[in-house]
């Protein structure tokens, strides 16, 4: 299947199983834990149904610690 104009995020370790995630979103100042629901999926992309806007910068991997997220920087939505 595929869908034209939809936001999208490069595919990480944070999608697991399912359509519920959290996934730490980075703005000034610090990150916000967030909950996405997300729609299609391929070995590179996600696709973000409702949870981030296009252009926020959003952490893939896991996260054990605000010191991790303190060393991490953020991919963009597209």
């Amino acid at each position: 299947e595929e869908r034209d104009s939809v936001l999208r995020i490069a595919n990480g370790e944070v999608f697991g199983r399912g359509r519920e995630h959290q996934v730490y979103v980075l703005a000034q100042g610090g990150a916000e834990l967030r909950n996405v629901h997300t729609g299609l999926r391929t070995e590179d992309y996600v696709e973000i149904l409702e949870g981030l806007k296009e252009g926020e910068r959003v952490v893939l991997t896991e996260v054990s610690s605000v010191e991790d997220l303190e060393d991490l920087e953020g991919l963009e939505v597209q």
